[in-house]
């Protein structure tokens, strides 16, 4: 597997990516998003990279849905899917979730 030292396309932090040994996924761990992989370059060219807007719902999706010991994977149709229907919580949330 082929190491890259990049920035996390969803939030541009710096970020660890890893492309798969066929160049068929990639590995991207952030420190802000949590590790997610992708089997294609959806995060790269999916509709997110036009909606800047839509990043952070991104971003704190894969966070909130990341399970110990295993990584988040997405595809376009899960991001297409995130961006339409999932909504960041609100701040009465964020605060019921952090207790």
């Amino acid at each position: 597997m082929k190491e890259i030292k990049d920035f996390c396309p969803i939030c541009e932090f710096k970020a660890e990516i890893t492309q798969g040994p066929h160049n068929d996924y990639v590995d991207i761990e952030c420190p802000k998003c949590g590790n997610y992989q992708t089997s294609d370059y959806s995060v790269y060219s999916s509709e997110i990279n036009k909606k800047e807007d839509k990043k952070p719902i991104l971003s704190h999706w894969i966070r909130m849905n990341q399970k110990k010991g295993e990584t988040v994977k997405i595809n376009t149709d899960i991001i297409n899917k995130i961006i339409s229907e999932y909504k960041l919580p609100s701040l009465t949330e964020q605060t019921e979730n952090f207790v």
